[in-house]
């Protein structure tokens, strides 16, 4: 998946784009790949926002495995974190390292984001297995378990005097990110591989 070099946010201005590292391509197909990156920069006023989006296939949807994996935040920020949810979006995770504070999810193909492999695989569960999905899958189109999904990351840097709004731009631009991503999320290939 190409990620496009221009996203459009309500009531921020797009600064920069650049792709983010290239992923590792030794992995075998029934681990987790990140497939590709992009790092999105904008500005409202004086406050920098940062996202950065990845596409992982084969995964199980631990936020805080692949903040570990692919981030320096400490891993204890992330497991402390407060799980927040909004309805009809799903679950998102808000916490701060040193001076930035951070919002975290997963976009799933199907149903809401999710943050905990638990939370990904009853998605999965709920939302894969419906019988509009055999006869794509019986041609080859599609699986019926799909295990990709769209890690997104917003951060901002805080102050003494910005954090208590901080969370709130997060969450504020995290709505509008994820009302323009899910009905873009890419379309599955005929070699999708199959959740492991």
């Amino acid at each position: 998946f190409v990620f496009p070099d221009r996203v459009p946010l309500k009531s921020w201005q797009a600064i920069n784009t650049q792709a983010l590292s290239a992923p590792r391509t030794d992995i075998s197909h029934k681990e987790e790949r990140l497939n590709s990156g992009k790092l999105y920069s904008y500005r409202q006023n004086s406050t920098p926002l940062e996202i950065e989006m990845r596409y992982l296939v084969g995964t199980r949807g631990d936020i805080a495995a692949l903040i570990n994996k692919h981030t320096t935040i400490p891993k204890q920020l992330v497991e402390s974190a407060d799980i927040e949810q909004i309805p009809e979006i799903g679950y998102y995770i808000l916490f701060s390292d040193r001076d930035r504070a951070y919002l975290n999810a997963c976009i799933n193909s199907r149903g809401n984001t999710t943050v905990s492999a638990q939370q990904f695989s009853y998605n999965r569960y709920t939302q894969d297995l419906k019988f509009n999905l055999v006869l794509p899958w019986l041609q080859g189109k599609d699986s019926l378990r799909d295990s990709r999904c769209l890690w997104v990351q917003l951060s901002t840097p805080i102050t003494k005097s910005t954090s208590p709004t901080a969370y709130q731009t997060l969450t504020k631009a995290w709505i509008d990110w994820y009302h323009w991503w899910q009905p873009r999320f890419p379309t599955p290939g005929i070699n999708l591989p199959r959740y492991p």
